[in-house]
């Protein structure tokens, strides 16, 4: 299991609790402050989740692994040129 996904987890429930601590008090900017965290939480865990994904993929398929590598490689390469003429 990727570090990524215990500490997405972990800031996920820490935002929790502060956007509650925040819903109880009134505090308007600490309830924001938590949902912002659990949000961002959530982001790395989703995170560690596709590395896991990833790693798994290419401990079992290697090949497939490498065609889905290409593939990316290609793909930015091309948004990066942005289709520009070579001519």
């Amino acid at each position: 299991m990727d570090a990524h996904r215990v500490t997405g987890a972990i800031k996920e429930l820490a935002g929790g609790a502060q956007e509650a601590a925040g819903a109880v008090t009134g505090d308007t900017s600490t309830e924001l402050r938590g949902k912002a965290r659990q949000a961002e939480g959530g982001a790395e865990r989703l995170y560690g989740e596709w590395l896991d994904l990833a790693r798994d993929l290419a401990r079992d398929r290697p090949l497939l692994a490498l065609l889905g590598a290409s593939a990316l490689a290609f793909t930015v390469g091309a948004l990066v040129s942005g289709g520009r003429d070579k001519g």
